[in-house]
């Protein structure tokens, strides 16, 4: 039985992951969308990436519409990390709850 871990955070804004596309082991092209990028701090104190899908945008609760967000601009991410059994031939995966602006949440203080 998978293992979910629930996450709560704090990330800032940095812009885009332009589109791109690679070629996978069966020859065949493949399209990847534009994403919006964030940044955290790691419990060590490390500064590191996260580039989140339109996809898993699309699901938090309050909707996100990333297009409005402003380079620096911080939110709270909630979210769960999935881990699947080992050999279960299923992969690891972290869903999207919640992404709420800072600037949201403090005026509904």
């Amino acid at each position: 039985m998978p293992m979910r871990l629930p996450v709560s955070t704090k990330v800032e804004y940095r812009g885009v992951q332009q589109p791109s596309e690679f070629v996978n082991a069966a020859g065949e092209l493949i399209a990847v969308a534009a994403k919006p990028k964030f940044e955290y701090a790691t419990e060590e104190g490390d500064v590191a990436l996260l580039a989140l899908s339109g996809g898993q945008l699309d699901k938090c609760n309050p909707p996100v519409d990333y297009a409005s967000f402003t380079k620096g601009e911080t939110f709270h991410l909630e979210g769960v990390v999935v881990l699947q059994d080992r050999g279960s031939g299923r992969d690891s995966y972290f869903s999207v709850v919640s992404l709420v602006p800072d600037r949201v949440k403090a005026a509904s203080s």
